[in-house]
């Protein structure tokens, strides 16, 4: 029992065998979507840094570009794979594309960190500038005369 497999056939099997992991990792992902466990509705949207009425994510087009240019190359290496029958090699354009998209992405998520800094700030700023003009009425309160406080109650 001397079995032989020519390397065209090694090539379909194990693109096979890929795929169907691939296949089961993406039946998995929509499993935990649709049940609900995997929440995907903001994916694509910045961060909320504002509370109050204008507190709706807003689209991100860093975002979208990074996940669309990453799944077109792969798909694409994927599929040239296959075809060859061997690892192909990436051309440097794609590369280079792929690196622009990652770069615009990561220069989008740089300025959102530094905004919700700023608003952070921004924020303990006021809660402080509040707290001290609480203080200072109550200190005001307490440093009027007994008959004063007295007449208002009245």
């Amino acid at each position: 029992m001397n079995f032989e497999f020519a390397p065209y056939t090694i090539s379909l099997i194990v693109a096979c065998v890929v795929s169907f992991i691939i296949l089961l990792f993406g039946l998995a992902v929509v499993w935990q979507i649709y049940t609900r466990r995997l929440d995907l509705s903001y994916l694509l949207s910045e961060p909320v840094l504002t509370t109050g009425e204008d507190s709706k994510p807003k689209a991100s087009l860093s975002r979208f570009q990074f996940l669309i240019f990453t799944f077109v190359i792969a798909g694409l290496y994927l599929v040239l794979s296959i075809e060859a029958g061997t690892l192909i090699e990436v051309p440097s354009g794609a590369l280079l594309l792929l690196g622009i998209s990652g770069g615009s992405y990561l220069v989008s998520k740089v300025e959102s960190t530094n905004a919700a800094d700023v608003q952070v700030e921004d924020q303990e700023a006021r809660a402080k500038a509040q707290a001290a003009k609480a203080r200072a009425a109550k200190a005001a309160e307490q440093s009027k005369p007994r008959r004063a406080r007295r007449g208002r109650a009245r």
